[in-house]
C-alpha cells in the first residue's frame, strides 16, 4: 500500500511539472490505457446464427 501511495505522489508531482498540454496527453493516454483494458475484459459477444427447420 505504501508503494502504491509513494507513486501516487511521484507522479502527481511530475504531473505538476507538465505544461497543460503535456498534461492533456497524459490523460489522454490514460483514458486509452483504460480503453484498451476494458476491451480486454470483456469478451466479444457469441454470434448467434438463426437455424430454421
Amino acid at each position: 500500500m505504501t508503494q502504491a501511495i509513494s507513486q501516487e505522489k511521484t507522479i502527481l508531482e511530475s504531473l505538476k511539472k507538465l505544461t497543460p498540454q503535456q498534461q492533456q496527453e497524459v490523460l489522454d493516454f490514460i483514458e486509452f490505457l483504460h480503453s484498451k483494458s476494458q476491451k480486454i475484459e470483456t469478451p466479444p459477444p457469441e454470434k448467434k446464427t438463426n437455424i430454421c427447420l
